[in-house]
């Protein structure tokens, strides 16, 4: 490698929200590339077969899009913006990085959906199968198996990476070259992340950890390594794989991956977690992998503040809940899992409120929550490296946030800065910094100055691409910024120590680093001792312990080490705080007592720091000091609590476990009771007997939650309900009992059912647990994972149901209910009668009484036949309605005449379940009923909300004629709709349901409508806030947004290019159209009115919208949704939220 490809850059590159996403593998590389490939002795070997070299498609032509573009821009008046590369140079960038040459790698994707897929696009059967993977080679065989002969098409296209070349440094890239590809394979994602680093050019796509070398210098990779192996288990998302790439202040890499989980097997042992998102660190050789934090749900890009903070954005999950803010801190969870994603309701992690802030002894205390919520996207990071913008100072520790929206009119860069408080941050400031553009990742170029990734337009990609470069117009900024790219061309492995050492207080942390790494490289422990002893900036000592700590690391260093021992007495909270972690992780003999003093510095950044070397080195004698920093906290302070439980979880013994449960302080028996979680100590059955509701909580969660403490279980199930337990609990004992499925466990929830102990909602769910007995199927029922169990009887259950009716009746309605459904299902007769009484009741609701028909039709069909003529003229119309469903089971001659009356009903729910009858009754007696009635339906006569309905029983039971004649309708419909593509479903325009909806609009996946649009308090900002929606919008218009988003662009939402006759070029947001002319609101916010006669062309961009939300919906669900978006008229009734506090799988 010659020194001029001796790449230095402090960063990585990863991407695109939600939108980029899975994986796939690569094969034979020397015989495909004529490349050396290298695994290292840790890398598992990933099963897979030799295919060959990907696809890249025809890239989009030049254009003046990218140029035209920057007009509608928003960014600071201080800066300038510059075109730096656009197609057909590169295309679909997912991440890039700068070298310390100023050469660009970008990361380039060609397989959104053509290879990299999404569990939204499969069924249940792919999704139990992705559910179940716990390796690697589990997703390649499942692929394959149910693939078929499609797997092929799966590896057609390629990931690749591309280094973009500026030659004549006009901040203009004029050359491009392919640096490696053949990413193809079934098991490889979306290459997400890139690093320049020396000799080596790093990059994350699952399931490796790669490594490149171009020993030869000609800008081609010629030799590959596996760093590391089995990355990305699940599919889960798109998008969510490994990214992150950077180089930390110690001198280690590190990254992240989303919650496609991973299995790596290491010299070490194996790390194996399938369920989350993680951030990993490792030595650059790849060696000495690390978990470093976990429970993250897609961290796109990582970021270290000047002080060695670590932090990330994490994506919200489309339920409504908000992106997260996170402070990454060693061992830290963050309570995402995986499956949540598939409950309607996203599981504990909306009904337990983890992805809030803190809200003190509220939030789950095994959690590490959040700093805040914002963003709606996030992506790309990066924190300010102290040069390239004006009034340096005011941006010190500033992070820029890509807000990935898929629509570049609410896209953009945030800038993100934060002010201390206790061990953790809150939010200083977080505003919109750069808009109106569609980033993917943000870098920082030799010079300071901001390069931006357009990923153009939508989620997939369209082949386009752009890098845009923000500098500051200051002669003096610019100035200071030549310096930095001058001084990074140089070089470091050159030069003196003393030219080393005064770049350690330089403003530009970027040389600060490569100065500390290259002293450490070469093991001056003198020049760093001098520095800390003797410097008085922070960042100079801050720099020297990073220095000496690397060194320490490696091999034992009495005059390093005593250093750091001395910096334990300095002044500055960091410099102490750093050499804790620096002494923590040495080879060093020191004493202990020099760290526990610490665990009770006035300094909280210092105490937090302290209890994780306490951790680290096992410090069982600091434990006394960390029990009153516990007390002292009192739950205040959730990062310092957080440290505090890893210092337990890592050093206490037995009988420090006893001393800690008998405790009287409640907050240091939380502490133990998630450290013996965090150390899958099986003591933590001790604690469910604990006085405190708080830490039996906590011990709960673990048993149930954590599939290593199964075993305890019994324990768990056997636990008695008190009324104080809130349903966190209760919910857990209850299932911890029906997935014992012992008799002793069918009295438990039996007795729960009959007692006033508990809420009558987990009262209803322990008596739907009895009726699901039988079949409890493929996933457990609260974290939604896969832990099939048996079928089995259902007699003991009836048993126990039979000798307690009594109780049973005397239960609330809601209880009582659910018992009777049970009961049905079970063919309980004795029950008949008491279901009877509420049939004919007609005080009782309608939904009751239905539901008390359907049973009653399955335990004594002849008495419900009694009742069903007045049934039938009931006032209730789900009464009428159930009694007609009913007889079509017991009675088919009777429900035909029912179904004919009811065709004529003046109530849309009783016409449309009429119309739906028809394919249950006998072929002549339907057909009968359509003779009659379908040429109404033909003739346009019918109302329009039950046209659906119609249409589905004349293609089921219709004579060969109607089938035609409904033929003909479809094609007429399918012509039209080419140029009007709403009229394919103009019968999905009226009689949709509107709880339906919104079911479908807050719990959908595949929709994920409530992660772009809110609903009252509801939701995401990416689009319009749609509260009053049905107030403004007809239903036409409704529906149209649907099928075909781009025809209806919400306003202040559309993008608009306009060339005039004179030649100039107008872009904007379109404010309002008349049919004389525009309004635009251009990048300053000045709003321009453009004459239409006066335009030449106009461009629209397109919807962020996706545009093939019909793959995800049957025309009955359209037309529910639409008939949910018409309801919201802005009152409280229509904004309500769907299934707050519960919710069931989905597929």
């Amino acid at each position: 490698m010659t020194q001029q490809f001796s790449f230095s850059v402090l960063r990585r590159r990863s991407i695109l929200s939600q939108s980029l996403m899975e994986g796939t593998k690569i094969a034979s590389l020397t015989a495909l590339f004529g490349l050396s490939v290298v695994a290292m002795p840790f890398a598992s070997a990933q099963e897979s077969t030799q295919q060959s070299k990907g696809e890249v498609p025809p890239l989009a032509a030049a254009s003046d899009e990218g140029e035209t573009a920057i007009g509608s821009f928003k960014f600071p008046d201080s800066m300038e913006c510059n075109l730096f590369a656009a197609e057909p140079m590169f295309a679909n960038p997912v991440a890039f990085a700068f070298d310390r040459l100023g050469r660009v790698f970008v990361c380039e994707s060609y397989r959104q959906n053509k290879g990299v897929t999404d569990n939204r696009g499969h069924d249940g059967k792919w999704l139990d199968a992705d559910l179940a993977a716990m390796n690697v080679q589990d997703r390649i065989r499942y692929h394959r198996e149910l693939l078929g002969k499609e797997t092929s098409e799966y590896e057609r296209f390629d990931d690749l990476i591309r280094v973009l070349l500026d030659r004549d440094g006009d901040h203009r890239a004029d050359d491009s070259k392919v640096f490696v590809s053949g990413f193809n394979a079934i098991e490889e994602g979306t290459g997400a992340g890139v690093l320049i680093r020396d000799n080596m050019v790093y990059y994350t796509n699952i399931p490796k950890l790669w490594g490149f070398k171009d020993s030869n210098n000609d800008l081609v990779a010629d030799e590959r390594i596996v760093l590391s192996d089995g990355y990305g288990v699940r599919v889960a998302f798109r998008g969510h794989d490994m990214h992150g790439l950077i180089l930390g202040p110690d001198g280690r890499l590190y990254f992240s991956i989303g919650d496609r989980g991973y299995s790596i097997e290491t010299p070490n042992g194996t790390f194996q977690d399938p369920e989350s998102g993680a951030v990993f660190r490792c030595d650059l050789d790849g060696t000495n992998l690390e978990v470093f934090a976990t429970g993250l749900r897609n961290p796109q890009e990582l970021a270290f503040d000047d002080e060695g903070n670590l932090f990330t954005g994490d994506n919200n999950s489309d339920s409504g809940d908000k992106a997260r803010w996170v402070q990454v801190v060693q061992g830290g969870d963050t309570g995402w899992r995986m499956m949540y994603q598939y409950l309607s309701d996203r599981g504990p992690f909306n009904r337990e409120k983890i992805w809030y802030p803190y809200e003190g002894t509220e939030s789950p205390a095994y959690v590490v929550p959040p700093i805040a919520n914002l963003s709606d996207g996030p992506s790309g990071l990066i924190c300010y490296t102290g040069v390239g913008l004006d009034n340096s100072e005011q941006y010190k520790n500033a992070f820029f946030l890509c807000d990935f929206r898929g629509q570049s009119s609410n896209s953009g860069i945030r800038r993100i800065q934060l002010k201390p408080k206790g061990s953790t941050f809150e939010i200083d400031k977080n505003e919109q910094f750069i808009w109106q553009i569609l980033a993917t990742d943000i870098d920082t170029a030799p010079d300071g100055s901001l390069v931006v990734s357009d990923w153009v337009n939508g989620w997939n990609g369209e082949n386009k691409g752009r890098l845009y470069r923000f500098a500051s117009k200051s002669k003096d900024v610019q100035k200071t910024g030549n310096q930095s790219t001058e001084e990074l061309k140089k070089g470091f492995r050159s030069r003196s120590d003393q030219d080393l050492v005064s770049l350690l207080a330089s403003p530009d942390r970027r040389l600060r680093l490569e100065a500390q790494w290259e002293l450490a490289n070469r093991k001056n422990v003198n020049a760093l001792v001098n520095v800390l002893q003797n410097a008085k900036t922070r960042n100079e000592k801050l720099h020297a312990v990073w220095g000496l700590g690397q060194i320490v690391r490696q091999q034992n260093d009495t005059v390093a080490g005593t250093a750091l021992i001395g910096a334990l007495s300095d002044s500055d909270e960091y410099v102490v705080a750093r050499a804790c972690d620096a002494l923590a992780e040495s080879k060093m003999d020191f004493s202990e007592q020099s760290i526990s003093d610490l665990v009770l510095h006035p300094s909280a950044v210092v105490r937090r720091q302290a209890m994780l070397a306490v951790a680290t080195k096992k410090m069982t004698s600091a434990l006394d000091q960390v029990t009153k920093a516990v007390i002292e906290n009192a739950d205040q302070d959730p990062v310092l609590r957080h440290a505090a439980i890893m210092a337990v979880s890592k050093a206490l013994d037995e009988e420090g476990i006893d001393r800690w449960s008998k405790n009287p302080n409640e907050s240091v028996r939380v502490v133990l009771a998630v450290a013996l979680r965090k150390a899958k100590n099986p003591a933590i059955k001790l604690l469910l007997g604990d006085a405190s509701v708080r830490v039996v909580k906590e011990a709960v969660r673990a048993i149930y939650d954590v599939p290593e403490f199964h075993s305890e279980l019994p324990a768990l199930a056997a636990l008695t309900i008190a009324r104080e337990f809130d349903e966190p609990i209760v919910q857990r004992i209850l299932h911890a009992n029906y997935r014992l499925g012992q008799d002793v466990n069918i009295d438990r929830l039996v007795a729960f059912v009959t007692s006033n102990v508990g809420t009558e909602k987990m009262r209803e769910e322990a008596m739907n647990l009895l009726g699901d007995w039988a079949s409890p199927g493929l996933r457990d029922k609260i974290m939604n994972r896969h832990l099939p169990l048996p079928d089995r009887s259902p007699a003991p259950v009836i048993e126990r149901l039979q000798q307690n009716v009594a109780a049973l009746a005397a239960t609330p309605d809601a209880v009582r209910d659910a018992f009777f459904k049970v009961g049905a299902k079970y063919d309980m007769k004795e029950i008949a009668s008491l279901i009877e009484s509420i049939v004919l009741d007609s005080k009782a609701s309608a939904r009751r009484r239905a539901d008390a028909i359907a049973a009653l039709a399955t335990l004594n069909p002849s008495e419900l036949m009694k009742q069903a003529n007045s049934l039938l003229q009931d006032s209730q119309v789900p009464v009428r309605i159930a009694t007609m469903q009913s007889l079509v089971k017991i009675d088919k001659p009777a429900a035909g005449s029912a179904v004919e009356k009811a065709i004529a009903s003046k109530s849309t729910e009783e016409r449309q379940a009429a119309w739906d009858l028809i394919s249950a009754l006998d072929d002549s007696v339907a057909q009968a009923l359509l003779a009659k009635s379908a040429p109404e339906f033909f003739a346009g006569s019918l109302p329009k909300d039950t046209w659906l309905n119609a249409m589905e029983a004349v293609a089921a039971k219709g004579n060969p004629e109607m089938k035609r004649t409904l033929e003909n309708r479809e094609k007429e419909s399918s012509s039209k709709s080419a140029s009007d593509p709403k009229l394919a479903y103009a019968d999905c325009v009226e009689g949709g349901n509107v709880e339906a909806g919104r079911e479908l609009f807050f719990t959908r996946s595949n929709l994920s409508c409530v992660r772009c649009h809110k609903v009252g308090a509801t939701g995401g900002e990416v689009g319009p806030v749609l509260s009053e929606l049905g107030k403004q919008k007809d239903r036409t218009y409704l529906l149209e947004a649907i099928v075909a988003p781009n025809q209806t662009i919400a306003q202040g939402f559309e993008t608009v290019v306009i060339l005039t006759e004179d030649d100039e070029t107008i872009s904007g947001i379109l404010k309002s159209e008349t049919d004389s002319k525009l309004s635009l609101m251009d990048a300053q916010g000045a709003v321009i009115e453009v004459e239409k006669d006066a335009i030449v062309s106009r461009k629209k961009g397109l919807s962020s919208m996706p545009a093939d939300l019909m793959k995800y919906l049957t025309k009955r669900e359209l037309r529910d949704l639409v008939a949910y978006l018409s309801s919201l008229d802005g009152s409280p009734a229509s904004l309500k939220n769907f299934g707050a506090t519960g919710g069931h799988a989905v597929e």
